[in-house]
């Protein structure tokens, strides 16, 4: 297998991937782009939704952020970025869909002052967005659908160590088998 001899600042165009999960009953998607709507079933108090907010590196795969809540705002995606900024650096581009949490002024424009693109996908083109699209169905598939979340807290315990899981444990076929952890951290060393 080739070692690739870049460090991850020069890989081509790192770009991040920027979708909302909002899950209905029983995690069914509703639609083209990556809305999904849901619910958090609370013990004695019915069910309540839940937004997710996932954050996908498209050149190493890595999982960089998976956070539940309530509501999503494009205040709270700022944040989330801006942490995701200080640890790893800005990408070139943000890749999305059209909810009004991305393409909200507050934040293409902090965007555009940090160096950031937008790139939203056109509406009804999910394929645009493929790998946040995938991504979304296997945060569906092997999270969601196999647990009862209790509270917003319990569902980012579950949902970040299943990240963790994802980023360590499981080999891409597209990254010649090597974990997204063990992908970035070859481009890393050479």
């Amino acid at each position: 297998m080739d070692v690739p001899t870049q460090s991850l600042l020069d890989a081509p165009a790192l770009l991040y991937q920027v979708s909302a999960v909002i899950d209905e009953q029983a995690y069914v998607e509703l639609g083209a782009g990556q809305m999904r709507l849901g619910k958090i079933r609370l013990p004695q108090r019915g069910a309540r939704r839940m937004k997710i907010l996932t954050v996908i590196d498209e050149f190493t795969r890595e999982a960089l952020a998976i956070v539940p809540a309530r509501s999503l705002t494009s205040s709270a995606v700022k944040g989330v970025l801006a942490k995701l900024f200080a640890v790893r650096g800005k990408p070139s581009t943000i890749r999305s869909d059209n909810g009004p949490e991305f393409v909200a002024f507050e934040l293409t424009e902090w965007l555009e002052t940090q160096g950031a693109t937008t790139h939203h996908i056109e509406p009804g083109k999910p394929w645009q967005n493929s790998f946040a699209e995938s991504f979304n169905s296997r945060v569906r598939d092997e999270c969601l659908n196999m647990n009862e979340f209790w509270s917003i807290e319990h569902a980012r315990v579950v949902l970040e160590s299943w990240r963790i899981e994802f980023n360590t444990e499981h080999p891409h076929s597209s990254l010649g088998y090597m974990t997204p952890e063990q992908f970035a951290a070859s481009w890393d060393a050479a």
